[in-house]
């Protein structure tokens, strides 16, 4: 694949995906709107670990995975980013579970 098609590959999987996010995740999260808000962010988390576990998996990336925990520089930089994006998640659901869908999408419009 050349350079070309690969970012034109590259357009069309972030169109989609931007998509399936617009259309999709507010209809879950409204589905889910009696569920307490940081037991959906919770089960976010839980439910991508063994995405995550698999991806490490078949990179064979496991082993480095831990030695970049080792790292305590590494670490609170994880922590931290780790932090940031939790509060993303919890201010997106938050903003659909109260009907807030024009500024959680302007949020997201403005996303880099």
């Amino acid at each position: 694949m050349n350079e070309t098609n690969k970012s034109s590959y590259g357009v069309l999987c972030a169109i989609i995906a931007y998509s399936w996010w617009a259309a999709v995740t507010p209809l879950y999260f409204k589905w889910l709107a009696s569920v307490p808000l940081i037991e959906l962010v919770i089960w976010r988390i839980l439910s991508g670990l063994p995405i995550l576990i698999g991806i490490l998996l078949v990179k064979k990336q496991v082993v480095q995975c831990f030695k970049s925990l080792k790292d305590k520089r590494t670490l609170l930089l994880l922590l931290g980013s780790t932090f940031f994006i939790a509060i993303n998640w919890i201010t997106f659901v938050l903003a659909i579970v109260q009907d807030k869908l024009t500024a959680a999408s302007l949020g997201y419009y403005i996303n880099p």
